[in-house]
């Protein structure tokens, strides 16, 4: 088993240098980017209620890395994600009720990522960052009888360690794949509750730590320039 072992180091060693291309040489650049743009609107109608949801989310996130050694770089990113919901039910006898989400978000980091090459155009990293994430967030909800509404601003600050494939499809450009994240951050968000005639503020602090393997299109696919 020992044997068997250190082969499999050997391979993963000879396979790293064989096939170390030079778009990870000590001094090339990385440029990423990424985007996203959804909507969605749906109409239904059950039992007389009429009912309307609408969603929106625009994203985008790039970073730039510099290549400190060979397979080794080091960079800086930041990413914008804008997200809306609303639904509308409204009831035979004209009663009705609005619910609307509005989610903004702003992440910066720094992080080295590690390449691995395994074929001359396929090949695996892992990349290891500290990120700090802006969010705001506003809930508002309205009917024939009532109003009030919710707001929160988050600041997140965190390590992330990723795993992913790239595979280069010209010379200059690849895409990435990223398969997971081990994240662990501290949030602290405000909440504000507002309702006529009463305003409330709320101050909590968490810790989290979570794998997710389940993001963002704009952070599972990006495209890549080398230079």
């Amino acid at each position: 088993m020992k044997n068997v072992f250190l082969t499999i180091l050997a391979l993963v060693f000879v396979i790293n240098f064989a096939y170390s291309q030079e778009y990870f040489s000590k001094g090339s650049n990385i440029i990423t980017g990424s985007f996203v743009l959804g909507f969605s609107d749906n109409d239904s109608n059950n039992d007389n209620v009429n009912s309307i949801s609408e969603s929106k989310t625009l994203g985008f996130s790039t970073t730039y890395g510099k290549f400190i050694k060979n397979n080794l770089s080091l960079g800086i990113g930041l990413g914008i994600n804008k997200n809306s919901n609303k639904f509308s039910s409204i009831y035979p006898d004209s009663t009705f009720n609005i619910n609307n989400r509005q989610y903004n978000s702003i992440r910066t980091n720094i992080f080295l990522r590690k390449h691995f090459p395994i074929s001359e155009k396929f090949g695996a990293f892992l990349h290891t960052s500290i990120f700090y994430d802006f969010i705001s967030s506003l809930y508002s909800t309205k009917s024939d009888v009532s109003e009030k509404s919710n707001e929160d601003t988050s600041n997140r600050l965190g390590l992330s360690a990723g795993l992913g494939i790239y595979y280069f499809i010209h010379n200059k450009f690849s895409l990435s794949l990223n398969v997971g994240y081990l994240n662990a951050s501290s949030l602290i968000r405000e909440t504000t509750n507002s309702v006529p005639n009463n305003l409330e503020n709320r101050r909590s602090t968490s810790f989290q730590v979570r794998f997710i393997n389940q993001i963002s299109f704009d952070q599972l696919f990006t495209i890549n320039y080398h230079f």
